[in-house]
């Protein structure tokens, strides 16, 4: 035998020999306990569920829920708890998949806001359940860019100053 081939089997022998040693069978963990989640005592089929906000650009704020029937897509809100001086009206959409059949989705852009505020707002026409959430400050601390020049040789001057403009 050659000492090639002998350096090839002896290589195999230690690759097997190292998933017998390292191999070990895997155990699945027992299932945790269900974590439920209930609804309020007085919620019912047109009650808000998985209330969540994104910002909208720099003065707007997008609002979503879901409900179990349908609702008129609509949040009230203002700057004083319980005082809903300005509302605006939105979309409702539904979908299913196989088998599921997903809740009302409803989605309402509210704004303009004004910065730095805390405002607070109700989802639908007859909810009474508050949330609340403060806007952005006007001027943030940073500044930034992000600028791809990936056709530029690294030498070249122009890109730079391209740079420096855009962060001014």
């Amino acid at each position: 035998m050659t000492t090639r081939r002998k350096l090839v089997l002896l290589a195999f022998a230690f690759m097997f020999a190292g998933n017998l040693i390292l191999s070990h069978s895997y155990e699945r963990p027992p299932a945790r306990k269900t974590l439920s989640v209930p609804l309020a005592e007085d919620a019912d089929s047109t009650s808000p569920q998985q209330v969540h906000i994104s910002m909208v650009g720099p003065d707007k704020m997008r609002v979503s829920w879901i409900t179990e029937d349908d609702v008129t897509p609509t949040v009230k809100y203002g700057t004083s708890s319980g005082n809903y001086e300005s509302s605006a009206t939105g979309t409702t959409s539904s979908y299913t998949y196989l088998m599921y059949k997903s809740g009302k989705i409803h989605d309402v852009v509210i704004g303009p806001l004004n910065p730095d505020t805390t405002y607070y707002y109700v989802c639908g026409a007859d909810s009474t359940q508050e949330f609340s959430f403060k806007t952005t400050p006007s001027q943030l601390p940073i500044k930034f860019a992000v600028v791809g020049m990936h056709h530029l040789p690294l030498h070249y001057r122009h890109g730079q100053v391209y740079i420096d403009t855009l962060v001014q």
